[in-house]
Order: C-alpha cells, then sequence, then structure tokens
C-alpha cells in the first residue's frame, strides 16, 4: 500500500496541470508565473475575475473548462507575449473569456496563440450610449489561429456598432481562421496591417465581413457582409487593401474595391481585388469614396476569372486576349433567378442546372458536359460553345434545348429541388438566398491556373 501511495505522489509531481481555484490564495497569474518556461497546463475550477499575462518564452496552456475568464478593471483580459493555447474541454463549451472595461480586449496578443474553442466577448459593450463602453473582443498584433468551436461576439445584448470585432494589425501579424463564428453590428475581421488568410468558419459583420488595409487570402467559408479592400493616402503615407477569393467560399454581401479620398487627398495605389473562385451573391464592383470631393489619382481595380455573382462582371474579367477565351455565362433558372457564372463556374452550372434553365454563353468557349435534358443552351458571343461532346451552338443558332438521351450512356441523377437537406456541404446560388445552392466547389490551386471538384447534394 505505501509503495502504490509513493507511486501516486511522484506520478502527480510531474504533472504539469496547474488548477485555478478562483481565489487570492491562488491566482492564475501566479500559477502562469511558476511555470517557467516549462509547457504547463492551467486549468479553471470555477469563475474567475482577474487579467493575466503570459511572459516572453513561455509556453501555456488554458483550459476554461466550462467557466468564465473576466478581467480585472482597466485591464486586458488576456495579453499574451508567449505561446498561449486556449481550449475548452467542458461537455457543454460554456468557457468564456470576458472584457467589461472600456478600451480593452477579452485577448491582447503579441506573440503566438492558437484558440481551440472558448466563446470571446465583451459582455458590458455599450456602443453608443453616453457612457461608451466599447473596444475591439481581440487585438492581434502577432501570429493568431482560431478553429471550429471559436465564438467571437460582444454581447447578447449589443452586437457592437461602434468598435470593430476583430483586428489585425502590424506589417508582421497573421491572422489564421480556420474555422469558427465572429458575429458584429459592425466590421468583423479588420486587417489594418499584416495578413488574414480565412479558410473557413462563419462571419457575420451588418457593415462589412471583411475590412481590409493589408492583405487577406479567402478560400473558404461562410461570410455575411461586405467584403471590402480599401486604400488611402495620408501624409505620404499610403495603405492599400489586396483581397484574394477562391475556392469553397460564400459572400451574402457586396465584393468592393474602394478608393478612398481621405482629407481631400486622393489614393495614390491601388485598392485590389482579385476572385478566382466562390458564390458571390451581392455585386462585385470597384468605387470610389470621396471625403471633400477631390477624385481619384489611381482606378481601383478588380479581376475575375471564375465564381457566381449577382451581377455583370465582364468588365472585370481580366483584360488581353486570354480574357476572351474565358466563359462568362448569364444563368436563368426555370424560377426566374437570374445570375452570372464565370470561368470553370460555367460548366459547373450547365451540369447542375434543371430542366427548364436557361445557360446563355456571352463569352468565351464553353465545354459543357453532362447537361441534363430539357436544359436551354444559347450562345451570343464570339467563342466556341459544345453540348454533351455532340452539339456545337454557334452565335446566331436558335437556343439549343438538351434532348432526352433514350439510348446509351450511364444514369445522371438531378435533383429538382432546392431544399438543403445534408448539412454537411454547403450550399452555393440555386436561387441568391443566403445558404441555398447547387453545388459545394473546392478550388484547387495549381502552377496552370484552377483545378476544381464539385460534390453534387443529394
Amino acid at each position: 500500500m505505501l509503495a502504490t501511495i509513493l507511486a501516486l505522489v511522484m506520478a502527480l509531481g510531474l504533472c504539469s496541470v496547474s488548477w485555478a481555484e478562483g481565489t487570492t490564495q491562488s491566482t492564475l497569474q501566479s500559477r502562469i508565473n511558476a511555470a517557467g518556461n516549462t509547457e504547463t497546463t492551467v486549468a479553471l475550477t470555477g469563475n474567475v475575475t482577474e487579467s493575466i499575462t503570459v511572459g516572453s518564452g513561455q509556453s501555456i496552456i488554458l483550459d476554461l473548462k466550462g467557466y468564465t475568464l473576466t478581467n480585472a478593471a482597466g485591464s486586458h483580459t488576456i495579453t499574451n507575449n508567449g505561446t498561449l493555447t486556449i481550449k475548452d474541454s467542458s461537455e457543454r463549451k460554456t468557457g468564456t473569456v470576458d472584457n467589461v472595461t472600456h478600451a480593452r480586449a477579452a485577448i491582447y496578443n503579441n506573440g503566438t496563440m492558437t484558440l481551440e474553442g472558448g466563446s470571446y466577448t465583451r459582455s458590458a459593450e455599450k456602443s453608443n450610449e453616453p457612457n461608451r463602453n466599447s473596444w475591439y473582443v481581440i487585438y492581434n498584433k502577432g501570429e493568431l489561429t482560431t478553429y471550429d468551436g471559436v465564438v467571437v461576439k460582444f454581447s447578447d445584448t449589443d452586437r457592437g456598432t461602434f468598435s470593430s470585432l476583430f483586428v489585425t494589425t502590424g506589417s508582421e501579424a497573421k491572422t489564421t481562421i480556420d474555422g469558427g463564428k465572429f458575429i458584429s453590428g459592425l466590421i468583423a475581421l479588420k486587417v489594418e496591417g499584416g495578413t488574414l488568410d480565412f479558410n473557413g468558419g462563419d462571419v457575420t459583420g451588418d457593415n462589412q465581413a471583411v475590412q481590409c488595409w493589408a492583405t487577406v487570402n479567402i478560400s473558404g467559408g461562410d461570410l455575411t457582409g461586405d467584403v471590402c479592400a480599401w486604400s488611402y493616402t495620408e501624409n505620404g503615407s499610403s495603405l492599400a487593401g489586396k483581397i484574394t477569393i477562391s475556392g469553397d467560399t460564400t459572400i451574402n454581401g457586396d465584393v468592393k474595391a474602394i478608393q478612398w479620398n481621405y482629407n481631400n487627398t486622393p489614393a495614390a495605389t491601388p485598392a485590389t481585388i482579385e476572385i478566382k473562385g466562390g458564390d458571390v451573391f451581392g455585386d462585385a464592383l470597384t468605387a470610389t469614396k470621396d471625403y471633400g470631393g477631390s477624385a481619384a489619382s489611381v482606378t481601383a481595380k478588380m479581376e475575375i476569372t471564375g465564381g457566381t455573382f449577382k451581377n455583370d462582371v465582364s468588365a472585370y474579367v481580366q483584360a488581353g486576349e486570354e480574357a476572351k477565351t474565358i466563359p462568362i455565362a448569364k444563368v436563368k433558372y426555370a424560377s426566374g433567378t437570374e445570375f452570372y457564372a464565370v470561368g470553370d463556374y460555367v460548366s459547373l452550372e450547365g451540369e447542375y442546372a434543371d430542366s427548364g434553365d436557361t445557360l446563355t454563353i456571352t463569352q468565351g468557349n464553353a465545354d459543357l458536359t453532362n447537361v441534363p435534358a430539357g436544359v436551354i443552351v444559347n450562345n451570343t458571343g464570339d467563342g466556341k460553345v459544345t453540348v454533351n461532346g455532340t452539339k456545337e451552338v454557334k452565335k446566331g443558332d436558335a437556343p439549343y434545348t438538351v434532348p432526352t438521351k433514350n439510348t446509351g450512356g450511364y444514369y445522371y441523377y438531378h435533383p429538382t429541388t432546392d431544399t438543403k437537406t445534408d448539412t454537411t456541404t454547403k450550399g452555393s446560388p440555386k436561387t441568391f438566398d443566403a445558404g441555398v445552392g447547387i453545388y459545394a466547389v473546392t478550388a484547387l490551386l495549381s502552377v496552370t491556373g484552377m483545378a476544381w471538384t464539385a460534390k453534387k447534394r443529394h
């Protein structure tokens, strides 16, 4: 028995897990300080009111365990100068990092941080009251990565209409979002400097889902709100946002490249957006925002080689001889819904159309395969359009209706409902309502361009 007890004592001594009791006798900060430079897990066992700092050279894993960490008055809740991972191992996933002080964040990151779970809030947010209490929920000057299970919002009573929700700032800053939910009544993801790689997750920004003054790469996920690249010049210094959109991305809002004439100073460098794929349920456009009436010195840039769009984006398909071969189609469903497809999305729209739907190729070459019977194909451009390998539709021809295939070939199943029945796949625009669609597309970059894989919803 004595040997067993001694073994247990020795084993406990080797465990680098520190339990925060939420009392003055055992603070989170004291546990973190005691860890030194040894990687240590610090776990909450109750709700705690305390602000903590992870020092340079430290490596801490903070397990919220379903409890809430709230800041001490006047401070950021968590300041990270080292390496910090936050998770929530509780069954109900109720762990929260909260801040209740004006001009302070729940997370202020200068180091390397990974958010594997937890909610991050400013529960006392008062956006537009005389005694305003507002700031960013997350402020990232280092490297920060989020995953599914993370929720970032202001509060249940104030969505946040004064401050942005999550800011990336500083030329070396890097934010990678591989999952999570981000909810804001104004701007959800603001990139003042550095880089944001948005690979998946759900973002809602009632004004803008993304505001970019630096570099943003979007390759997946669902964004509700406008996605905007901005450019401006002040006192000889310029910021110019660049956004690249590709892959299985759904944007329920406009995509805009905007030149801002700030304080009567024309923007000296262009805001730039490149769209290689994705589904845009709003308009894609360039614009100038005047502040004092002066004209922009350069024009914002947008280049489109793939995707689906609410508006006619032919003006933004890349210039030059190569642009003439990139297909553009106006798609009209039998229900009356209309939108435009560009690049490889044209052939996908042909494959997943229903009887009575119409594809009008307005530009470029299109090789449409697996097009179901009853789909109508028209060619008003100068390119070569073929249907199911047997029919060439030329400019000036009458619209071609794909005939029923009676013999040979293979069985092709095509559902006639737009109702989403598989929660493991994401919709794209069967109608231009958020979350409704006809295919999920994953874009795979190659040195020669874009290769596409598609999963049909059954």
